[in-house]
C-alpha cells in the first residue's frame, strides 16, 4: 500500500523526534502515547524515554519497542507475536485501510482456520500505535509513517517485525473467497436495477444501491484481489481458485459490480496482474494468455455498465 497517501509525512520526523530531546516538556506528546497503552507507571515510563540518549530514528524505535515490549511481554512471545505479525501483517498489506469489522470478515476466509481470530483482541491494546481502535466502523492504519517503516525493517524492529508481503497471500484467498461466498458475494444484477438497458449514469439512487448492496469487504475484494494475488508466490491452491473464478458467471458478475462501483478501469489492472502470476509457470502459459487475450474484449464489452 502507498502510505503516504493515508498518513501523515514522515519527511520531518527525524529533525522534529530530535528537537524533542532538547526541552524535557516537549516530550509530552510522546508520553501522552506511552501512557494511552500503558495500565502502569506511565509517568515512569515516560521518564525512561525522555532520559534516553537515543537521537533521530533510533530515539522513534526505542519509543516503538517500549511500547511493544510493555503490550507483548517476553514470556508472552511464543504465543503471541504470531497473531501480532499476522494482524498486523494484513493491515499493512491492504491496498487501502478497512475497519476492523471488515479485517474479521476476510480474516474469517483465511486459508488456514488457526489465523481467523478476532482482529480486536489485539487492536484494542494499540490504541496509541493505530487509528479506529475503538470504533468497529473506522478503518485501521498506523498514526504516524514512522510506525510502518519500523515494523518492515528487522533490522530495527527485531523480534516485532512484520514481512507484510507474506500477508498477501491471505488477503488473495480471501478476497476471491469473499467474492464467491454464496450468500455476501456476487450475484446477478447485484444492485436489483430494474431495468437493464438503463445506463448506470441513469439511475438517481444507484450510490445508495451500492452501499447497501455492495459491502465492504466485498467492494475491497473485487477492487484488490488481483493485486494480491500478483503480489505473492505462484502455487497451486490459490491457481485453482483463480481459474475457478474465470470459469464461469462470477467473472461477468465482478465485472458488473465494477461498474457499478465506478472501478471498471481497474479490470485492466487486475487482469494483467493475474496474467503476470500465471506466466511464471510454463504449464500456466496458455492460461495466461487467454486472459491478457480476453480481458480486453470484455472490458470493451462492459463498457456501457459505466455510462
Amino acid at each position: 500500500m502507498d502510505w503516504e497517501h493515508y498518513l501523515p509525512s514522515a519527511s520531518d520526523t527525524i529533525d522534529t523526534f530530535s528537537a524533542l530531546l532538547k526541552p524535557l516538556k516537549a516530550f509530552n506528546s510522546i508520553a501522552s502515547t506511552i501512557a494511552n497503552v500503558l495500565s502502569r507507571g506511565p509517568m515512569r515510563r515516560f521518564h525512561d524515554i525522555s532520559e534516553t540518549s537515543a537521537k533521530g530514528v533510533h530515539l522513534l524505535d526505542e519509543m516503538y519497542q517500549r511500547i511493544l515490549a510493555d503490550i507483548i511481554p517476553k514470556h508472552m512471545h511464543e504465543e503471541a507475536i504470531p497473531i501480532f505479525r499476522s494482524v498486523m501483517g494484513q493491515i499493512l498489506a491492504l491496498s487501502e485501510p478497512l475497519p476492523i469489522n471488515v479485517l474479521n470478515t476476510m480474516r474469517r476466509c483465511f486459508p488456514c482456520d488457526d489465523d481467523r481470530y478476532d482482529v480486536k483482541l489485539l487492536m484494542g491494546h494499540l490504541g496509541s500505535l493505530v487509528s479506529g481502535t475503538s470504533d468497529s466502523d473506522i478503518p485501521i492504519r498506523p498514526l504516524h509513517a514512522s510506525f510502518y517503516d519500523f515494523l518492515t525493517d528487522e533490522s530495527r524492529s527485531h523480534d516485532f517485525f512484520v514481512d507484510a508481503s507474506a500477508a498477501h497471500r491471505d488477503l488473495a484467498f480471501a478476497s476471491l473467497r469473499v467474492m464467491g461466498d454464496s450468500k455476501g458475494g456476487l450475484r446477478f444484477n447485484i444492485c436489483s436495477l430494474e431495468n437493464s438497458y438503463l445506463p448506470n449514469s441513469s439511475v438517481p439512487d444507484l450510490e445508495k444501491r451500492v452501499k447497501e448492496s455492495i459491502p465492504a469487504e466485498l467492494s475491497y475484494s473485487c477492487r484488490f484481489w488481483g493485486t494480491h494475488v500478483g503480489s505473492t508466490s505462484f502455487e497451486s491452491p490459490l491457481a485453482k481458485e483463480v481459474e475457478a473464478f474465470f470459469d464461469g458467471e462470477r467473472l461477468l458478475w465482478w465485472l458488473e459490480a465494477l461498474a457499478l462501483m465506478r472501478s471498471l478501469g481497474g479490470s485492466a489492472v487486475t487482469f494483467s496482474c493475474v496474467a503476470d502470476w500465471f506466466s511464471v509457470r510454463s504449464s500456466s502459459s496458455f492460461f495466461s494468455q487467454q486472459i491478457l487475450t480476453s480481458s480486453g474484449v470484455v472490458v470493451g464489452s462492459c463498457r456501457v455498465y459505466a455510462c
